[in-house]
C-alpha cells in the first residue's frame, strides 16, 4: 500500500509505471517479464518481447490487487530468480520498490555471488514521505485517525549496495537519469 504514497508525483506506483515504460523503450524489444509483489509474489506476465503487451499489463497494476499485504522482497527475489534460472540466458532483475527490508540482503548477495543474473534496485519515495492514497478518494488513516505517511528509508538502499553489492538508485522525478 505504501506504493500509493504521493511524495513522488502522481504516486510512487504511477511513477514506477512510467519508469517501466522508459526502460522498455531502452531495451529495444528484449524479452521482459513482469512480477508484482507485496507479502506474496505473482507472475503478471511471462517473458515476452512484446513491449505493448508488457505496457498493458503494467498499466493495469494496482496495489489493491495484491492478496497479501506487507513486503517480502526476499520471497520476490527467490521466486523471480528460480524462474530466471530456467532460462538459457542470464538476465537482470530490476526491483522497482519503495524499500528493501534488511532480511532480503542475503538473497540479493547470493544472487550477486552466483553470477547468474544481476539484481538492481530502483527506489521510489522521499525521506520526507507523503500520505498514502486510499482506494477511491481520500487517504489511509491509522488506528488513531491520523493520515498514514510512508517515508523512504534512504539509508536502506545504501546498506543493500554496500552489504550485497547490488546497484541501487533512487528515482529522479521528471528525468530518466536514474
Amino acid at each position: 500500500a505504501t506504493m500509493d504514497a504521493i511524495d513522488v508525483c502522481p504516486s510512487r506506483l504511477e511513477r514506477a509505471k512510467l519508469k517501466v515504460k522508459a526502460l522498455l523503450a531502452q531495451r529495444g524489444g528484449a524479452r521482459t517479464a513482469v512480477y508484482a509483489y507485496a507479502g506474496s509474489t505473482h507472475l503478471v506476465l511471462p517473458l515476452t518481447d512484446d513491449a505493448k503487451l508488457l505496457q498493458t499489463f503494467v498499466d493495469a497494476l494496482q496495489t489493491r490487487i495484491m492478496p497479501v499485504a506487507g513486503k517480502d522482497t526476499a520471497l520476490a527475489h527467490e521466486t523471480i530468480s528460480a524462474d530466471l534460472a530456467k532460462e538459457d540466458t542470464p538476465g537482470t532483475i530490476v526491483f522497482l520498490t519503495d524499500g528493501v527490508e534488511s532480511g532480503a540482503t542475503a538473497a540479493f548477495k547470493a544472487q550477486v555471488d552466483s553470477g547468474r543474473s544481476q539484481p538492481l534496485v530502483l527506489g521510489f519515495g522521499t525521506a520526507q514521505g507523503g500520505p498514502v492514497r486510499a482506494d477511491g478518494d481520500g487517504f489511509v488513516q491509522d488506528a488513531g485517525g491520523a493520515q498514514r505517511f510512508a517515508r523512504l528509508d534512504v539509508d536502506a538502499p545504501k546498506r543493500l549496495q554496500q552489504d550485497a553489492g547490488v546497484p541501487v538508485a533512487t528515482v529522479t522525478p521528471g528525468s530518466d537519469d536514474d
